[in-house]
C-alpha cells in the first residue's frame, strides 16, 4: 500500500495537466483514477482550479481507470447535494462472501460544485474500467456529453491473483450496474454521443463548448 502511495505521488496522482481554454473553458486530462484518500488534496486543487469556467471538458481517451471511489468524488462535483443521487451500484465476491454497495453523490466536497455547467468527456478506445464507468454513468444521468471513440469495454471489477511468482491473472469478482437502466457495457464499451478519432476530440469538444455557450449568451441577451 505505501509503494502504490509512493507511486501514485510521484505520477501527481495520474493528473497530466489542468489548463483553463480560450473562452473560459476549463480542462483537465489524467491518466487513471487514483486513490482518493491519498489524492484528495490534488483533486481538490484541480477542480478547484476549474470552478470558474463556463463549461468543463474531462479528458479520459489514454485513463486506464482504477479506484471506482475516485470516479464518485469527481463525478460529485456535478450534481447536487440537496438530493440523494446514486451514481454505480454494485456487488462483489470478498473472502468467499457476496457485498452489495451503492455509491452516491458525496454530501461533502472541497471547493464549489459545478451543477449547471456543461460537461464533455473525451473518451478513446484505450479508456478502460473506471474511466468508462465515470464517463457511462455521467452520460446515462444526462450529466455530460461524451466525445470521442467507443471504450475498451471492462465494466466487471476484478482482482488480480498470483499465478506463481512472475505472474498475476485479473479476474472478475462481481458486477457493477448503472443507476439508471441496471446495466453494464461489459464486452461492448460506451459509445459516444459524438463520434470522433480520438485525436480530434478536443479540438471538436472545445469547438462545441464554445458554439453552446454562444448560443446560451445570445438568448439571454
Amino acid at each position: 500500500r505505501k509503494e502504490e502511495a509512493r507511486r501514485q505521488e510521484e505520477s501527481n496522482f495520474g493528473f497530466d495537466e489542468v489548463a483553463r481554454l480560450s473562452g473560459n473553458v476549463g480542462y483537465i486530462r489524467f491518466s487513471y483514477f487514483a486513490d482518493p484518500e491519498p489524492a484528495y488534496d490534488k483533486v481538490a486543487a484541480a477542480m478547484r482550479f476549474i470552478d470558474s469556467s463556463d463549461a468543463v471538458i474531462i479528458d479520459l481517451r489514454y485513463n486506464s481507470g482504477g479506484y471506482l471511489e475516485m470516479a464518485q468524488f469527481l463525478a460529485s462535483y456535478f450534481f447536487s447535494s440537496e438530493k440523494d443521487q446514486l451514481l454505480f451500484d454494485y456487488n462483489y465476491n470478498e473472502d468467499g462472501k457476496r457485498i452489495d454497495r451503492g455509491q452516491w453523490v458525496l454530501p461533502g466536497l472541497p471547493g464549489k460544485r459545478m451543477v449547471d455547467k456543461p460537461v464533455y468527456i473525451l473518451t478513446g478506445s484505450t479508456s478502460f474500467s473506471s474511466a468508462e464507468w465515470f464517463s457511462y454513468t455521467m452520460k446515462k444521468l444526462g450529466r455530460a456529453t461524451l466525445i470521442g471513440e467507443r471504450t475498451a469495454g471492462g465494466a466487471h471489477p476484478v482482482a488480480r491473483k498470483p499465478v506463481n511468482d512472475d505472474f498475476l491473472v485479473q479476474v472478475p469478482i462481481g458486477q457493477i450496474r448503472d443507476p439508471v437502466d441496471h446495466g453494464d457495457f461489459e464486452g461492448a464499451g460506451v459509445q459516444p454521443d459524438i463520434e470522433s478519432p480520438s485525436i480530434r476530440a478536443l479540438a471538436l469538444a472545445h469547438k462545441l463548448a464554445l458554439q453552446n455557450l454562444a448560443k446560451g449568451n445570445d438568448a439571454r441577451q
